[in-house]
C-alpha cells in the first residue's frame, strides 16, 4: 500500500489520471482492476476513476510494490548461504534508504525493503547500486557477516565486475584508466579530469571489450573498478566519448531513443572473494557468483531491436 497527499499541481484532477502520473510503470490493468475492487481510497473513502481530487486530499492504493512499479513478482536470487544472500536488483528501484525518516518519500520503493519482505528475514544490505543500475546485490544475513563484509568492500576483497552497452568504438581493446573524478554536489553530475583539482578523487577503472557492433556502432564491454566513486563508470565512458547507452544523465537522447532504452545498460554481473585466512568467510573465496550470459542475453535483445 501506498499512500501520499494530493500537492497543487495535481488539484482538480480525476484520481485515474493522478495515478497514472505518480506510477508509470503500473500496467493500465492493475489500475484498472485496483478500481474495480475499490482498492483506491481518497480521505479513507472508496472513489470511482473519475473522482476529482483536491489539494492536501490523502490518497490510499492497495496494491504490491512489485504491482505499482512495474517489477517483477519473483526476486531472483544468485547465491544465497548460513551468511550471506546475493539479490538482483532491477532498475529503477532504490538499493536502500539513508538519512532522516521523516525525509522518506513515500512514494519510493526501495530494494532492501522487497528483500525483507520477501525473505521474512531480517537481512541487511552491504553496498548500494544506482538507481537506474540493475545487478546483483550482496546482504548480511547476520551482525558478524556483516562487518566482515563492510571491511572487505573497504579493503577491495570483494572484486564486482560490471557488462555495459556503451556507444561508439573503444579507442582501446582493453585499457586501465586512471584519472581523478569531480561531483557536481548540486547537479549530482561527475566529470573525469587529468590533473588532481581541489576536492578530486583518484578514479581507477579497467575495462575490456567483449564485442563490438558496427552496423549498430556500439560495444559490449566488461569493466572493473578498483575506486568506488560516484557515477565512476558512466562518467567514465562518457569522457571517452563512449556513453552508456540509456544514461539520462552522460549519454544524448539521440542515442538513448536510437536503442528504445529509457535507463542505463549498466549491470553489476559479476562477485568474487579474496577474504583473508582469519575471516569467517574466507570460503567465499572458491565461490563465483556470475550471471554474465543472462546479461548479455538481455542487451543482445535490445541491440537487435535497434
Amino acid at each position: 500500500m501506498k499512500e501520499f497527499k494530493i500537492n497543487e499541481k495535481y488539484t482538480n484532477k480525476d484520481i485515474y489520471y493522478v495515478l497514472r502520473k505518480h506510477f508509470p510503470h503500473m500496467s493500465l490493468s492493475s489500475l484498472n482492476k485496483a478500481f474495480r475492487i475499490k482498492d483506491v481510497k481518497v480521505n479513507d473513502i472508496r472513489v470511482s476513476k473519475d473522482f476529482v481530487v483536491k489539494q492536501n486530499d490523502v490518497v490510499k492504493i492497495y496494491l504490491a510494490d512489485s504491482v505499482l512499479f512495474g517489477l517483477s513478482k519473483n526476486i531472483y536470487y544468485a547465491y544465497e548461504d548460513d551468511n550471506i544472500l546475493v539479490a538482483y536488483k532491477p532498475k529503477g528501484v532504490q538499493s536502500n534508504f539513508e538519512g532522516d525518516i521523516k525525509s522518506k518519500d513515500n512514494l519510493a520503493v526501495y530494494f532492501d525493503e522487497l528483500v525483507k519482505q520477501d525473505k521474512k528475514h531480517d537481512l541487511i544490505i552491504c553496498h548500494r547500486l544506482d538507481t537506474n543500475t540493475e545487478g546483483l546485490v550482496i546482504f548480511a544475513k547476520n551482525k558478524y557477516a556483516h562487518k566482515q563484509l563492510l571491511e572487505a568492500f573497504k579493503d577491495n576483497q570483494i572484486h564486482k565486475e560490471y557488462i555495459a552497452l556503451v556507444y561508439g568504438k573503444l579507442p582501446k581493446i582493453q585499457d586501465i584508466l586512471s584519472n581523478y573524478i569531480l561531483k557536481d554536489e548540486k547537479t549530482g553530475f561527475s566529470k573525469i579530469v587529468d590533473k588532481n583539482l581541489l576536492n578530486a578523487k583518484s578514479c581507477i577503472t579497467e575495462y575490456n571489450v567483449i564485442k563490438y557492433f558496427e552496423d549498430k556502432n556500439c560495444s559490449v564491454i566488461n569493466v572493473k573498478i578498483h575506486t568506488g566513486r560516484t557515477h565512476q563508470i558512466r562518467a567514465h565512458m562518457k569522457y571517452l566519448g563512449c556513453p552508456v547507452i540509456g544514461d539520462s544523465k552522460y549519454s544524448t537522447n539521440g542515442i538513448n531513443n536510437k536503442f528504445k532504452v529509457t535507463s542505463q545498460m549498466l549491470f553489476a554481473a559479476k562477485y568474487t572473494f579474496s577474504f583473508d585466512n582469519n575471516s569467517n568467510l574466507k570460503y567465499l573465496n572458491d565461490v563465483v557468483i556470475d550471471i554474465t550470459n543472462k546479461t548479455l542475453e538481455n542487451i543482445q535483445n535490445v541491440i537487435n531491436k535497434a
